[in-house]
């Protein structure tokens, strides 16, 4: 369902700064109930990573920047999910931090998150980081499975959503997306109606998933839609 790393990454990127003390490190860590983060420096580059493992035991007020573990593992975003896996195998680690073209943090990327990929299952990412696609401008679920069991993720009420083909080795792609009053009735009504309802054999296809988002308003909402014709995909990851 994926091909790059920045289809599948966290772009909801938590990071500690190196003048930070190892206290409210600590702090943050135990509040998203994350093991780990990386270090940037003031352009946002990543200069280290640092990890509860590194934290635990620490005086309170040592800065990060002494914890540091060096050098930082990073892969670029459009690199592809393969080339993401073999660095996790050559080096050993578990996360790998995605950078954009000038070398800063864009994302994280998990050895998890390489294995549905080249799975072609779709990314999950921790519920305590919201979905925030900022072209939107919504909150968005996880890719979730088109049917009946699993509409429950969607929103009871007005919003939008997007119904996505891919597979392993394949980009995903939207192939329908609408506003409705009630997202969640509505995926029922889609699926109940099967292939002689509006999205007809796609019904029957395997592997279909769909994003959702609340969003309020047939002009907002008509805003959003036309937004995902032009990316064709929200970029929540």
């Amino acid at each position: 369902m994926a091909l790059n790393v920045d289809e599948i990454m966290n772009r909801e990127l938590f990071s500690v700064r190196p003048d930070e003390s190892a206290g409210d490190a600590l702090g943050y860590l135990a509040a998203l109930r994350i093991t780990g983060a990386p270090v940037l420096d003031e352009a946002g580059r990543p200069i280290g990573v640092l990890s509860m493992r590194d934290l635990l035991g620490r005086p309170d007020d040592i800065m990060v920047g002494d914890l540091i573990s060096k050098p930082v593992i990073s892969i670029a975003a459009n690199s592809t999910i393969d080339e993401a896996g073999r660095l996790i195998g050559e080096t050993n680690v578990h996360r790998l931090v995605a950078v954009d073209e000038s070398g800063a943090a864009v994302g994280m990327v998990s050895s998890i998150d390489v294995i549905r990929g080249l799975l072609g299952m779709p990314a999950k990412h921790p519920e305590t980081f919201p979905h925030y696609d900022a072209d939107t401008d919504l909150v968005w679920t996880d890719d979730t499975p088109l049917d009946l069991e699993r509409v429950e993720a969607a929103p009871d009420g007005p919003g939008v959503f997007a119904i996505l083909r891919g597979g392993p080795g394949r980009r995903e792609s939207i192939v329908w997306a609408e506003g409705a009053r009630d997202v969640r009735a509505r995926l029922v009504e889609l699926l109940t109606a099967g292939a002689q309802g509006p999205l007809g054999a796609l019904i029957g296809e395997h592997g279909l998933r769909y994003r959702a988002a609340r969003c309020y308003g047939p002009v907002g909402q008509e805003r959003v839609l036309s937004i995902l014709a032009e990316h064709r995909t929200p970029r929540i990851h």
